[in-house]
């Protein structure tokens, strides 16, 4: 009896360790799919944030050309009326 108890608990052992290692393999693969997606989900975002920033920076130099073209405007238009 004492025989089949202890090739039952090894048997259960062994079961034990190869469910453990199964888990740990799945866990390793969810974690690094889990690692790409959240990379490729930052590199999305962080390529929405350049288009942004570069079209912030256009939307400013378009501002301060049109204000500099209003400036000369009305500094053309006081040197006609002073005259």
């Amino acid at each position: 009896m004492e025989a089949k108890e202890a090739a039952w608990r090894a048997e259960l052992s062994s079961r034990l360790e190869e469910e453990r290692c199964e888990s740990e393999r799945r866990l390793t693969e969810v974690q690094a799919s889990f690692e790409a997606t959240r990379n490729e989900e930052r590199q999305t975002w962080q390529q929405r944030l350049d288009v942004l920033i570069q079209k912030t920076a256009q939307l400013l130099a378009d501002k301060e050309r049109l204000e500099k073209s209003i400036r000369q405007e009305v500094d053309a238009r006081v040197q006609v009326s002073s005259c």
